[in-house]
């Protein structure tokens, strides 16, 4: 419950003691947190070369997704070497005039993580307990954490969910709950003590990937999970009015629901015999390929090899 400013300056103090006292090469940010946004600027801020992983990322409206669309911006101004998910984000930093000898195409390391544990993730023993008591129900899997939802907008959403599930007897929702105390009291208001309707702790990466895995339809306002569900070939309703990750709609993996009424329509169209939702498979994702994570490690050291590390960083 602190405010965006009050948690920002104290990210910038307590980031700009460690580079103070490590005088880094530089500093690696990944997103678009406002974690991300502080590391960046006292990086900057301390003449310490920035680098951003995910770089690249816009829906062109600032408010949509809050503050991530302007902590996004703010850091490939300040980013020295911009390291990018797809050729899209690739065109948005050419486009914002960033040189192309700073943008490296690399893919996203998201992509990397789920296709490690992809087959071979094991749950716990307490989790796969829980799915298996959920039986041969359709399992629809839930998210939400979007500042810009808060409120009426989520309250709104939830209560569409809520229906439909009651209204599809051989439907359950599972919700890991998010800890913001926003997204608490929403999901306890309107979700809680529902028949068929698990609210959770959050969960660690391998059950989360399995309980994804064994969703039938994934309802989520997250960014993360768009580029995930496509190496998963699992349909994903984006509890959004738009996405930096149009690549996820173009596909067919996911679809918009910008608003709760166009949820009802989109549950029920997916509900409906022969849905899209059946056709979605595992397909060759346009978020990386398995080796991002080793192109960002090649990208960062050449950079630090050839950077002046005494100059860029006052470390003498």
């Amino acid at each position: 419950n602190q405010s965006l400013n009050e948690l920002l300056a104290k990210l910038i103090s307590a980031i700009d003691k460690v580079i103070e006292r490590h005088r880094p090469a530089a500093v690696i940010v990944q997103g678009d947190t406002t974690s991300a946004l502080a590391g960046a600027l006292s990086a900057r801020f301390r003449a310490v070369p920035v680098i951003h992983i995910e770089a690249g990322l816009r829906t062109g409206d600032m408010d949509s997704p809050f503050p991530e669309e302007s902590n996004r911006r703010l850091i490939s101004q300040v980013s020295s070497l911009h390291l990018a998910a797809t050729p899209g984000n690739v065109a948005t930093l050419l486009g914002e005039g960033i040189a192309a000898a700073n943008i490296i195409l690399t893919g996203n390391p998201v992509v990397d993580a789920i296709q490690s544990i992809a087959g071979n993730a094991i749950p716990t023993a307490e989790f796969r307990s829980f799915l298996e008591r959920l039986g041969d129900q359709r399992i629809v899997a839930l998210t939400a954490h979007r500042r810009e939802n808060f409120g009426a907008r989520l309250d709104g959403y939830l209560r569409v969910i809520r229906d439909f599930i009651a209204k599809h007897d051989d439907t359950v929702l599972v919700c890991p709950v998010h800890p913001n105390p926003d997204v608490q009291r929403s999901a306890c208001k309107l979700l809680g003590d529902r028949d068929r309707v698990s609210l959770i702790e959050p969960l660690a990466y391998t059950d989360f990937f399995c309980l994804l895995n064994a969703a039938w339809l994934v309802l989520s306002d997250s960014g993360g999970i768009q580029e995930e569900i496509v190496t998963l070939g699992k349909p994903l309703l984006v509890l959004r009015e738009q996405t930096e990750r149009p690549e996820a709609i173009s596909s067919g993996t996911a679809r918009l629901a910008r608003t709760p009424r166009e949820l009802a329509r989109e549950l029920e169209t997916a509900a409906a015999p022969g849905s899209w939702c059946s056709r979605v498979s595992a397909a060759e994702n346009p978020f990386g390929d398995g080796r991002s994570g080793a192109r960002i490690a090649k990208a960062i050291s050449a950079f630090v090899e050839g950077t002046d590390v005494g100059q860029k960083s006052g470390a003498g």
